[in-house]
């Protein structure tokens, strides 16, 4: 089988598949005696358990996201539309949001060239034709929704492929009794294949929201 690894790159050809397992298991080898002896090594991370996932959001997505770091950009970030403030405590809201600006180039790289490390690193986490164990990787765009409920309350975390989330009658409550203002933010990012290529862009400021009885 042929592997190619970037435009423009030499080729590596494996005879087959279980030599091209043999080749990134001695990597794997060698690379977990480096991390050792380095004290590199970590777990992989992993999303927050009570993240809700619509629309076609995984779990990695969410950490891919999280791992690329929040760009504040009051332009680029979604703009809120509801609710508005003030709120009442009786209605169930419904947040909803812009897209935000067009899109920029999506050519590869757009992000920057990535390290020899992290460009092995991706190698490694390839299958070498296997079934996958995960839903398919994201491609398109992803709108990430924190509601901080104030006076230490867990916040309500929602990521998802569409521009609104309505809350389910066990997420609700949570909004309902709230004891301070709702501190909403809203990040965009797109994705290729799992990746973040655009974003996430966040606004300077969390929308406040008052809440009324």
């Amino acid at each position: 089988m042929t592997r190619r690894r970037g435009g423009g790159c030499a080729a590596t050809r494996y005879a087959s598949v279980g030599e091209a397992r043999g080749a990134k298991a001695l990597v794997m080898l060698a690379m977990g005696s480096w991390l050792g002896a380095t004290g590199c090594g970590h777990d992989h991370p992993s999303a927050p358990a009570d993240v809700i996932y619509e629309a076609g959001a995984t779990d990695e997505a969410w950490i891919a996201i999280d791992e690329a770091g929040d760009m504040v950009d009051d332009v680029q970030a979604p703009r809120l539309l509801t609710p508005t403030s003030p709120l009442s405590r009786a209605t169930v809201p419904r947040f909803s949001w812009t897209s935000g600006p067009a899109p920029a180039s999506r050519a590869p790289g757009h992000r920057g060239p990535a390290s020899f490390a992290r460009r092995l690193l991706e190698w490694m986490a390839e299958p070498v034709p296997t079934a996958r164990a995960h839903l398919p990787p994201v491609t398109g765009p992803m709108y990430r929704l924190v509601v901080e409920l104030g006076a230490g309350a867990p916040p309500i975390r929602v990521l998802t492929g569409d521009l609104a989330y309505s809350p389910s009658a066990t997420v609700y409550p949570r909004i309902r009794d709230a004891r301070g203002p709702l501190r909403v933010t809203i990040a965009r990012a797109y994705l290729e294949t799992g990746r973040v290529v655009e974003g996430p862009f966040v606004r300077s400021m969390p929308y406040v929201i008052e809440l009324v009885d």
